[in-house]
């Protein structure tokens, strides 16, 4: 059976599935399975090591002897309408985020209302943009960015300073 994560539940809680902020590799690895790709990183610091996984990408930092998660990102175009499959776990289940806003790429205003009926507050940000809407919506740790012309949104961030 697919375990389902949803975009609002994401928003709503600051975790994303089985991805938390300060997690270990080894927890997150259980549940999520293999990734698509990584890659290790031996001169940057914080980040030590990338995983993606079809469409998610995951940034982790050494602590010690372990790899501590350091932001999630959600590449919204690898949706279809409804989800995007991005991981399979140890169990061979599909883990999916679902995309409750019914289009592929939901303008500005959609997610906007959406959030308000689902009872989120959130924050808004003109980037670097400065354009109208502001194209930036943050829900505590998620920020949730939007395209600068179209205003459709692009990717979705789990991180503690975005």
């Amino acid at each position: 059976m697919a375990e389902i994560i949803n975009l609002i539940d994401i928003a709503r809680s600051g975790r994303f599935g089985p991805i938390t902020l300060g997690g270990r590799l080894a927890d997150f690895a259980d549940v999520t399975g293999p990734p698509a790709y990584w890659g290790a990183f031996s001169d940057t610091k914080p980040l030590s090591c990338l995983m993606c996984f079809g469409g998610v990408e995951v940034g982790f930092f050494t602590d010690q002897d372990d790899l501590i998660v350091n932001y999630a990102q959600i590449d919204v175009s690898r949706f279809t309408r409804s989800h995007m499959k991005f991981a399979r776990n140890l169990n061979g289940e599909e883990l999916h985020i679902h995309n409750p806003f019914g289009k592929k790429y939901p303008k500005y205003d959609l997610v906007g209302k959406q959030m308000q009926q689902a009872g989120l507050e959130y924050t808004t940000d003109y980037g670097k943009w400065r354009v109208e809407p502001p194209l930036i919506m943050r829900f505590g740790l998620v920020t949730f960015y939007f395209h600068d012309e179209e205003q459709t949104l692009m990717e979705v961030v789990l991180a503690e300073h975005v």
